[in-house]
């Protein structure tokens, strides 16, 4: 029986396609039982998001992944934010990327329970994670390099799927880190079955999100 936690847990459900590459032996294979529990932004039922808190609700409440947003400081600091701006979640305002760390450590974010929490650098949340669940990593803004450094410095190499936004951001990955499992969702302007075999021509994921058409879903 698939564990299911007694207390609330903010998930992330997808209709996903999961394959592997059998040239290279990579991919993201699903454990026994096949259904796989995504913390979104962490487990922020009772906690704000993309914090250390939420990140720490969602191993309380056994998770697979624990889905994290990346951006990056205008001094070159990795992260946790979702928006672009810092004005929906703490008391500041602005662009992250016109913030300095020293600014934005400073920042307050405001808690259900009223306790006060900050965003988190990421290689904190990856120390934190360490060992204890996997990362789905929602790579928003940031340098490659950068982040995948962070991520090997933390031994968590093997245990991260990065999400992409952008097309541009998969030849980066794929030059430096070319054995990470890469997630995305397929372009609008790529349509039908044509446009879906154009684009898995031409960029080669481990996972599809929201392939919700079944003639869709069987070609890939």
């Amino acid at each position: 029986m698939p564990f299911l936690p007694k207390l609330p847990v903010a998930v992330s459900i997808f209709s996903l396609l999961l394959y592997a590459n059998p040239a290279n032996g990579q991919g993201v294979r699903a454990e026994k039982p096949p259904v796989v529990v995504i913390a979104h932004r962490g487990n922020h039922v009772s906690v704000p998001e993309n914090t250390l808190a939420s990140c720490r609700e969602a191993i309380r409440c056994g998770s697979d992944y624990v889905e994290v947003d990346v951006r990056t400081t205008k001094d070159g600091k990795l992260v946790l934010l979702h928006d672009v701006k810092v004005d929906r979640t703490t008391n500041g305002q602005g662009a992250l990327s016109e913030l300095t760390w020293k600014q934005v450590k400073h920042l307050r974010i405001a808690g259900k329970n009223r306790k006060k929490y900050r965003i988190p650098r990421f290689e904190r949340v990856l120390k934190l994670c360490q060992g204890k669940i996997k990362i789905y990593l929602d790579f928003k803004e940031a340098d490659v390099a950068q982040t995948w450094k962070r991520i090997q410095q933390q031994n968590m190499a093997d245990r991260v799927i990065v999400y992409l936004n952008e097309e541009e951001q998969y030849t980066a990955w794929k030059n430096i880190a070319p054995n990470v499992p890469l997630m995305t969702s397929l372009p609008e302007k790529y349509e039908g079955v044509t446009g879906l075999k154009t684009f898995l021509g031409m960029i080669d994921v481990q996972v599809l999100d929201n392939l919700e058409i079944p003639a869709l879903v069987e070609e890939a």
